[in-house]
């Protein structure tokens, strides 16, 4: 409702009513459509013309339209100067402007009626006039800057999150950012500390599974540092301990303890602490953080390269692509893993044996030209991930002692996947009836058997029927597929691609490795992928220097630990919140830890619909035409 003035109230109550508009432009321009004269305040009667003031609420909507208005000034003399001049010299741009409706007994400003109130957003000028644009001051009124409270330069912790804004979570967030916000003291700490990491200062419901941004990449940060407990043996680190965090359900804080422990600490003069027996103290306590990522993989461009030997015809040779393919038959491409495709060779081109052959066949190979007395095929299966952290920010490499070379350490891959294949035996071969073959994962300088496919070969008289090829079609007693898990200590974890073939290092740990094919023969029709991933296990480095996000469940404000919009916690401790003077650990409520039993909504229920408020328009008619003209 709104509230007239008494003497506005009266004037509009009578048959004749007289209301003229008053602008007040910063406190100091006063301008009307006649000469006026409140609170010794001269109004100068230059104003030509102003459209209507409009303004509406859709409330279920939740959108507000705000009323630009047109003032348009005759550029006549106000002050001893021309309006246009005052205006520019005052640099009025963005400065406030208030409109009033002045009735006919008005004696000052209090008098009349305020109906709106904007600020200058534009000034436009010509030879006889001066145009005014005014936007509604309802928009920054309601325009709120979010979130609100920053981590105050003053607290040690973390440069990268001294003055950041604290979030704000509402709703189930899978990657909410998160700030440290406890104080923190430095790296030789003495005793217990711990760094204390929250996505919001004020009531969530819960929070889980958090991770490590780096390089575009989200990496899961595992509760307990099992690779590093692996490496840590004769190193400085041998003290090490396995948690890297744990949650304070209390707060829904994320506590990441770091407890160093020195012989000597460091002096008064600076000197730094002496750790002859080792350091004690969690992965985050040396300013490491140990990360799992599981790595998408895509196909790429491979090839099978085959070399033979025709009776009665020189060497011959050709490269082949391997290609995807969505059906048995090799006629429909895919494009992803995903798909479960399968791998086989569909153009063989001019070669004599249209077969994707693997390994050395030695002996009578038959087709219409001749006997091929001898084939060596050789596939590599190109694989590639997605993108992953760089090598510098990879720990390779251990402090053991002041008088000691570093100890390198190889970070654990884990390959895992669901392959299946129909393949044929090579009976008269050179390396036995099942030698068939045998699958690799190469990963830079290393690799790792996937799969013997002779190991599981179906036993009995019956597969070595026939002239040469024998038909099998296998994999484990789970519905025919293989599955495997691998895992492989790499020196470059960072590298984003990988090969299948029919190599592997040979020498294990001596210092002349080299690269061998397995002994190995055999055809494959088809090879199946129907799972393939790569985990990778690795300690980051400059730990205080990374962004860490959780998996949140956002504000509550009941007991019951949902968001209601009708709080149960008092609104004086939520001012204080918002303010910066209170400590959402101090409040007398305790969050309830809440397992949601269905997914929070992102947004607030839908409100009842409501027809719009307006405010009420006047409608006055002057008694007399006000004749304008310049001057004052």
């Amino acid at each position: 409702m709104i509230n007239l003035p008494e003497k506005f109230e009266r004037d509009i109550q009578g048959n004749s009513t007289s209301l003229i508009p008053l602008v007040v432009i910063n406190n100091s321009i006063y301008l009307s459509t006649s000469k006026v004269t409140l609170d010794s305040k001269h109004y100068s009667p230059i104003i030509s013309s102003m459209n209507d003031i409009k303004e509406s609420i859709d409330i279920e909507d939740k959108k507000f339209k705000i009323s630009n208005i047109t003032i348009t000034l005759f550029n006549y003399s106000y002050n001893n100067a021309y309006i246009s001049e005052v205006l520019f010299k005052n640099e009025l741009m963005n400065t406030q402007l208030d409109i009033y409706w002045k009735s006919q007994s008005a004696e000052t400003l209090s008098d009349c009626l305020p109906v709106y109130s904007g600020y200058i957003r534009n000034v436009e000028e010509n030879r006889d006039t001066v145009r005014l644009e005014i936007e509604d001051k309802t928009e920054q009124s309601l325009h709120k800057d979010l979130p609100r409270r920053s981590i105050s330069v003053d607290v040690d912790v973390p440069d990268k999150y001294k003055n950041k804004p604290i979030p704000i979570v509402y709703g189930e967030v899978d990657k909410a950012p998160c700030v440290f916000i406890d104080d923190l003291s430095n790296l030789y700490s003495f005793g217990e500390d711990s760094y204390t990491i929250i996505p919001d200062d004020n009531y969530i419901q819960s929070i889980e599974s958090p991770k490590l941004f780096l390089e575009q990449v989200y990496m899961d940060i595992p509760q307990n540092a099992e690779f590093f407990m692996d490496v840590k043996a004769g190193t400085v680190y041998s003290g090490a301990t396995e948690q890297q965090w744990t949650i304070d359900e209390n707060n829904n804080a994320l506590k990441m303890e770091k407890v160093i422990i020195a012989d000597t600490p460091p002096s008064s003069d600076g000197s730094d602490p002496v750790f002859e027996s080792g350091v004690v103290g969690s992965p985050i306590a040396f300013n490491y953080i140990e990360v799992i990522h599981d790595s998408k993989c895509t196909f790429s461009k491979s090839h099978y390269n085959a070399v033979w030997n025709q009776e009665g015809v020189s060497e011959g040779s050709a490269v082949l692509d391997v290609g995807m393919f969505q059906n048995i038959e090799s006629t429909l491409p895919a494009h992803s893993l995903d798909e479960k495709p399968y791998l086989s060779v569909a153009d063989f081109k001019n070669m004599p044996i249209r077969a994707w052959l693997w390994g050395n066949h030695n002996g009578q190979l038959g087709n219409d030209d001749g006997v091929i007395q001898t084939l060596i095929g050789e596939s590599a299966l190109n694989f590639e991930l997605e993108s992953f952290c760089k090598s510098s920010d990879i720990v390779k490499e251990l402090a053991v002692g002041v008088d000691s070379d570093p100890e390198p350490i190889k970070s654990p891959l884990y390959i895992y996947g669901k392959m299946k294949a129909e393949v044929q035996q090579y009976k008269n071969n050179t390396f036995g009836v099942n030698a068939l073959p045998r699958l690799f994962f190469q990963w830079g300088e290393d690799s790792v058997n996937i799969w013997e496919l002779g190991d599981t070969l179906p036993q009995g008289d019956d597969i070595i029927q026939g002239a040469f090829w024998v038909p099998i079609q296998f994999g484990s007693e789970q519905g025919g597929i293989h599955e495997f898990q691998r895992t492989l200590y790499a020196r470059d974890p960072e590298v984003n691609k990988f090969v299948i073939g029919q190599r592997h290092r040979s020498e294990q740990g001596l210092p002349h490795q080299q690269w061998t094919s397995a002994l190995q023969n055999g055809q494959i029709f088809n090879l199946k992928i129907n799972e393939l991933g790569v985990r990778r296990n690795v300690l980051i480095n400059q730990f205080l220097n990374r962004d860490v996000y959780i998996h949140a469940y956002g504000r509550v404000d009941n007991q019951t630990g949902k968001y209601t919009s009708s709080p149960e916690i008092r609104s004086t401790q939520r001012e204080d919140i918002y303010s910066g003077t209170g400590d959402f650990r101090s409040l007398d409520l305790a969050p309830v830890r809440v397992e949601p039993t269905t997914k929070p909504v992102g947004k607030p229920a839908r409100k009842p619909a409501r027809k719009p408020i307006r405010k009420p328009k006047i409608n006055v008619k002057s008694k007399k035409k006000i004749r304008r003209k310049g001057g004052y």
